[in-house]
């Protein structure tokens, strides 16, 4: 009987690498946690879980909720808690399979986009990413939000490559799930509603985001008039509550952060000053090398970003 040869296409290749790659992210973020201490917002987030379900969720449809979030990270987390008792690594596992999983998304999202080399890069960038080796594994909204919006990116790229009524309904239920998490999720939508309509002037863009839309905003109604408390509260650009300046000096320190995590301060030298070269060069080189599509996402990117810089 001749040996069995067992040979392995490219991309199976990338699957299987990712694969490890991740699941030794995963055995990293727990073999690790007991070095991170619980912050703020977990307290508040996991103190809550002893309410009601009623009046766990009743203050998000007046704007008073405990912190600045829809309530659907904190119903699934009250559902979670007498799985996970009061062990915090066990309550933080969610968290971290929910990102790592929204790697993997986002990483077919890039190799529909850009090929197999995508695919990888993303992969390599999400488990290294210092930021997220910190804030992936919190208990909350943030790697729900992570995940969500890595899975309503491939479900759109889906939808646009073959309409039909059944992935739209997978995006709208995926868009409401994410609104439903965090209120910038609706600013995500008009992005993508933008890329739709105006960028790829697909053929079906009026109807697609018609039917989104008109399903979200029936569906939101319980919190419409949270959002308006919150964003009424955030919008100091129109009455002047903090200075430009202030809000500058945060936001720069919010994107400092994003690429590199607060644990190496940008005022700690010299470390910050080859973190700064390196955030600015991966930045330039982004938008310069990267193809026309791709690069779209990276202009989503500055506009997502600079809502939160003025809603601060």
């Amino acid at each position: 009987m001749p040996p069995i040869k067992w040979e392995l296409k490219a991309s199976q290749l990338s699957y299987v690498i990712a694969l490890i790659a991740l699941t030794s992210a995963f055995g990293v973020f727990i073999s690790t946690d007991r070095f991170f201490e619980v912050i703020d917002d977990e307290t508040t987030v996991i103190s809550a879980t002893r309410l009601a379900f009623s009046t766990l969720v009743q203050p998000a449809a007046n704007g008073k909720y405990r912190h600045e979030h829809p309530p659907l990270a904190d119903a699934l987390l009250k559902i979670w808690r007498p799985i996970a008792g009061n062990e915090l690594w066990a309550l933080r596992l969610p968290s971290v399979a929910l990102y790592l999983t929204g790697i993997m998304l986002l990483a077919l999202s890039a190799e529909k986009l850009g090929g197999a080399r995508s695919f990888m890069a993303a992969i390599g960038i999400g488990t290294l990413w210092p930021f997220a080796f910190h804030f992936a594994r919190l208990v909350g909204w943030y790697s729900l939000c992570f995940f969500l919006v890595s899975l309503l990116t491939l479900n759109y790229l889906f939808l646009i490559a073959r309409p039909d009524n059944r992935r739209l309904a997978i995006f709208i239920l995926v868009a409401l799930l994410l609104d439903y998490t965090n209120y910038y999720g609706w600013i995500i939508l008009a992005c993508l509603a933008f890329d739709l309509a105006v960028i790829r002037r697909h053929p079906r863009s009026q109807t697609l985001v018609l039917a989104t839309f008109l399903v979200l905003v029936i569906a939101y109604l319980p919190i419409w008039s949270a959002i308006a408390i919150q964003v009424g509260s955030k919008a100091h650009f129109l009455d002047g509550g903090t200075s430009i300046a202030s809000r500058t000096i945060n936001a720069v320190f919010c994107l400092y952060s994003l690429f590199v995590s607060e644990a190496v301060a940008p005022w700690g030298f010299p470390q910050s000053i080859a973190a700064v070269l390196g955030i600015i060069f991966t930045l330039t080189c982004s938008a310069v090398v990267l193809p026309a599509i791709p690069r779209r996402f990276l202009v989503y990117f500055g506009v997502l970003f600079l809502g939160m810089f003025a809603l601060d």
